[in-house]
């Protein structure tokens, strides 16, 4: 026999010690892989909501820019009521500029 079991010493594995951890550090990072993948499902609908948003602002801006330029444009062919309306603007801080490019 060995001199280590005529002693009466144990010898343990650190097959155990060393698993435990591993299994640790695995389930913790499959919880937080699966944390990530929630969030970006979640950030992808918030994405798309935004986006569907963002193109209704940008139909509704085009849109007064285009009541804007003809109201303009009514102004300066003469139309005393758009020229009064313009005039109001213009105090309120709105300009209108009907040769601008519309981007």
């Amino acid at each position: 026999m060995s001199a280590n079991v005529e002693s009466g010493e144990k010898r343990y594995s650190v097959f155990l010690p060393i698993l435990l951890p591993l299994l640790a550090i695995l389930l913790f990072a499959a919880t937080q892989l699966r944390s990530s993948w929630a969030a970006s499902g979640t950030l992808k609908a918030q994405q798309i909501s935004q986006t569907e948003s963002f193109e209704q602002a940008k139909k509704v801006r085009q849109q007064l820019r285009d009541l804007a330029t003809e109201l303009q444009q009514l102004a300066d062919s003469g139309n005393s009521n758009a020229a009064q309306i313009v005039q109001k603007l213009q105090q309120r801080g709105v300009t209108v500029n009907p040769s601008a490019t519309n981007p």
